[in-house]
């Protein structure tokens, strides 16, 4: 299964967290989690300290074989590079919506984990948390 997430607050992630454990439970096979809204500032290194907790459980489940994508579109809009990003994300160069296609063709169910009903933007999305870095 792959997790389409698309959240406006970076805090929504523990509620996946609690989905990816309960679906690890509930169905067997690989786990993938496509990131690709403004949530995507909590995997930039540089606001470690500010969701510690949220990284540090996604963290743990890429130990558990969960594997974290991110879309590369989005990544740059918000204002990051891939090098920003913690070690167990890798970006999906090739943008959020091919990703999806990629996973499906593979037979892979996807599971929209999105609040919203649009994706939700990301263009500058960095300096929410780090305004100090805007050029």
């Amino acid at each position: 299964m792959v997790f389409d997430v698309n959240y406006a607050e970076p805090q929504q992630l523990h509620g996946l967290y609690n989905y990816v454990k309960n679906m690890q439970k509930a169905a067997k096979g690989r786990v993938v989690v496509l990131t690709r809204g403004p949530e995507l500032r909590a995997f930039a290194k540089e606001n470690y300290l500010e969701y510690q907790d949220i990284v540090d459980r996604m963290a743990g489940l890429a130990k558990e074989g969960v594997e974290f994508r991110m879309c590369s579109n989005a990544m740059k809009a918000a204002g990051f590079q891939a090098e920003d990003m913690h070690g167990f994300v890798t970006v999906a160069e090739a943008g959020g919506f091919p990703e999806l296609v990629y996973w499906m063709g593979k037979g892979y169910q996807v599971i929209n984990q999105s609040v919203n009903p649009a994706p939700l933007p990301v263009r500058d999305a960095r300096y929410l948390d780090q305004p100090q870095l805007r050029k």
